[in-house]
């Protein structure tokens, strides 16, 4: 069955893309959740207006922040959090926890791909965060320090 995607599903696809799943899946988890609907010739054009449009504002957002880009260089952003006496955390700090912190102090909308990490912050101390929008990046430094 054809379905045309209404958000991101994870290991299924992205908002607006057309994509073929069994009826089961559609009807009981996609169609239940509205994440999907039923792809026929009138909504694929729909949903193919609505992707070109949607791409066409990210872009000019992505544009905007990469402008933004180098007033940002080097700014530090402080948080707090639980750990032991060797000074690991107890959570790691993932990119998705990063993000509302970063947009607050920083007052840029990015998206979770724009910061890029090897991995979590699992210590207390200073570390360095990557933002990459389109082809410019800058650096942040993120300071953790013990709750």
């Amino acid at each position: 069955m054809k379905v045309i995607l209404l958000k991101d599903v994870k290991k299924v696809g992205k908002k607006f893309d057309t994509i073929e799943v069994t009826p089961g899946f559609a009807r009981n988890f996609l169609f239940a959740q509205k994440l999907a609907e039923v792809a026929t010739t009138k909504s694929v054009e729909k949903f193919e207006l609505a992707r070109s449009l949607s791409a066409e504002k990210i872009k000019a957002e992505e544009a905007k922040i990469a402008k933004e880009l180098a007033r940002i260089e080097n700014t530090v952003i402080t948080l707090q959090g639980k750990a032991n006496e060797k000074g690991s955390l107890f959570a790691g700090i993932h990119a998705e926890e990063l993000l509302p912190l970063v947009e607050k102090e920083l007052g840029l909308k990015l998206a979770i791909e724009h910061i890029i990490m090897d991995k979590p912050i699992k210590e207390l101390g200073e570390h360095e965060v990557v933002i990459r929008v389109q082809d410019k990046e800058a650096t942040i430094k993120v300071v953790v320090n013990e709750l």
